[in-house]
């Protein structure tokens, strides 16, 4: 498959557009872009709420308020989730539905369990090189 039937065939997101420029003139019948665009709107979606913020907003809550606390923001984050395009609900953009379908097709493929236990290895990974 060629740099323009890969652009054709799939919604790129920006680093791939890069990547596929990159890519012209190579050989690109091996990559494996839906597994590499699985890596990029899940794995580092997730790596980044870890990383940048979200998981902090967390940890506040849990500090200032407890489990207790804790629990109560879970429910109603779970509550604005099971609203979409509601009125007080999430919104959902056409890239976040697009992104979901892919990864629905995906997860078929995966376990999440697996993808959740990578992600800790990947966090201990990243923490050990720091250290060094």
């Amino acid at each position: 498959m060629n740099t323009k039937q890969i652009k054709e065939k799939y919604n790129l997101a920006p680093e791939w557009k890069v990547l596929t420029e990159l890519a012209s003139g190579l050989e690109t019948n091996n990559l494996n872009q839906e597994k590499a665009n699985l890596d990029l709107s899940l794995n580092k979606k997730m790596m980044w709420f870890l990383l940048g913020g979200a998981a902090g907003v967390l940890y506040l809550i849990k500090d200032n308020y407890g489990q207790t606390g804790l629990n109560q923001f879970y429910q109603f984050i779970n509550q604005y989730l099971n609203r979409p395009n509601q009125i007080g609900g999430i919104k959902l953009s056409d890239t976040l539905i697009r992104s979901s379908q892919f990864v629905k097709t995906e997860s078929a493929r995966q376990d999440f369990s697996r993808v959740l236990s990578n992600l800790q290895q990947e966090l201990k990974d990243r923490d050990t090189r720091k250290e060094k």
